[in-house]
């Protein structure tokens, strides 16, 4: 067997023994980067994507994450004011990023 059939064999066995797919939410406005990361992701668990902070607030109590990923900047509701909003209900354990061109930001 090829060795990467082997390590994917071996990561496969460790999720498997590690319990129940986790449960992942990420908020992200921009199509291509939040494909890609929900691409990433969705071979580690169950990944429910939302464009905005608004979408991802409602996702979060029927979707139960067991980990949020949000970006700080979206449109309807910022990253931040969606963190404050999931944190009224819910100590879900939260990840926040930005992306920019801005070499300055």
């Amino acid at each position: 067997a090829e060795e990467s059939e082997i390590t994917s064999e071996i990561f496969d066995d460790t999720i498997a023994a590690a319990g129940p797919v986790p449960k992942i939410l990420v908020a992200e406005d921009i199509p291509d980067l939040r494909d890609a990361i929900v691409m990433v992701l969705g071979e580690q668990g169950l990944v429910q994507a939302a464009s905005d902070g608004l979408e991802a607030t409602a996702l979060v109590p029927a979707f139960d994450p067991d980990l949020v990923i949000l970006d700080m900047s979206m449109p309807r509701m910022s990253g931040a004011d969606a963190c404050a909003a999931i944190r009224k209900t819910s100590n879900v354990p939260i990840i926040m990023f930005t992306s920019t061109n801005d070499a300055a930001e």
